[in-house]
């Protein structure tokens, strides 16, 4: 991607249409290039395990404190299965969510990989549409207009 951003910097624009061509691909190659780093630190667990372990342990603990002075009847066994089931399913729940590419419940990558089906009319000269026809094929929002 530097590679990119080293080549873009280096045109020359000769018009103002080509100098916003060139900043607006820098912006672009700015932005993917900021959007991948934060898909790679995605890509690890920000959960502490040894945090994770004590936290698993002080429930343990509660949970069979709780058994061991209450009653044995059904209603109390039911209560603390439900319960011990509530707080497993919130624990798997984070884990889950704290990897979003990976796991049961994950992201589709399909969105990123598929352009948008209308991509927006440019009536500047030929240069502008050219770079719009290529936005549009990378799936980039292109305004109407140049700035003025």
């Amino acid at each position: 991607m530097e590679s990119i951003q080293h080549k873009i910097q280096g045109l020359s624009p000769q018009n103002d249409a080509q100098r916003w061509l060139k900043s607006t691909a820098l912006q672009i190659s700015h932005d993917i290039a900021t959007a991948r780093w934060l898909v790679l630190q995605q890509l690890s667990s920000s959960i502490q395990w040894p945090f994770l372990a004590i936290l698993v342990f002080w429930l343990v603990t509660i949970f069979t404190s709780f058994g061991l002075f209450a009653p044995r009847n059904g209603t109390v066994i039911a209560t603390l299965l439900v319960a011990a089931l509530s707080v497993a399913g919130s624990i798997f729940l984070i884990l889950e969510m704290d990897q979003p590419y990976g796991g049961y419940i994950k992201i589709s990558g399909a969105p990123t990989r598929r352009s948008p089906p209308n991509c927006p009319a440019s009536n500047a000269n030929q240069a502008i549409n050219d770079g719009v026809s290529i936005a549009c094929r990378s799936g980039l929002k292109i305004p109407r207009r140049l700035p003025i």
